[in-house]
């Protein structure tokens, strides 16, 4: 650019447009960056809480199959570390162990190769209260069609030997 007296000025705004492509650029590369780290974080927080539950759904499987176990007249404890119980790709164990004559302590952990989880039962053994041996109404009892009571007199014999029509009915 020419002035009045004849002397050349440089344009101050040349090569102006290079640079806010190269911003511009810059700023979408950074952005489309920061949304590819977001996706994989969110996809590994996603995998590293499905793994936590599936290890505590084995755990809980274990947990369960054991206090059914220990019902059962067994002692509650189901593979080991070294041999784990297998369900459906999961692994799961459970150690059995007596706090005292009535109470026994089930730990499952489950695992499922990424993620591991315990949880703990503590069962009280009950049998031998009244309650197992019988049913109890404060008020009275109210039983449904579908049900039976049945009972027999020790003092004329066995149970077998006063059936009548698949019950004893002595009462």
């Amino acid at each position: 650019m020419t002035s009045k007296n004849g002397i050349r000025h440089r344009s101050t705004r040349r090569g102006s447009a290079l640079a806010t492509a190269v911003v511009v650029t810059m700023l979408i590369g950074t952005l489309a960056l920061l949304t590819v780290t977001v996706a994989t974080r969110s996809q590994q927080e996603g995998s590293a809480s499905s793994s936590e539950l599936n290890a505590f759904y084995a755990a809980e499987a274990g947990l369960n199959q054991a206090w059914v176990e220990l019902q059962n007249g067994g002692d509650g404890a189901l593979g080991s570390e070294k041999v784990p119980e297998e369900l459906g790709g999961l692994l799961y164990w459970v150690e059995a162990n007596a706090v005292d004559a009535d109470v026994t302590s089930l730990v499952a952990t489950g695992t499922d190769g990424h993620a591991d989880s315990r949880v703990e039962l503590i069962v009280r053994d009950m049998s031998g209260e009244v309650t197992d041996f019988g049913i109890f109404g404060e008020r009275g009892l109210t039983l449904r069609s579908n049900s039976w009571i049945d009972s027999f007199d020790s003092t004329l014999g066995t149970y077998a030997s006063q059936v009548s029509g698949g019950f004893a009915l002595s009462n």
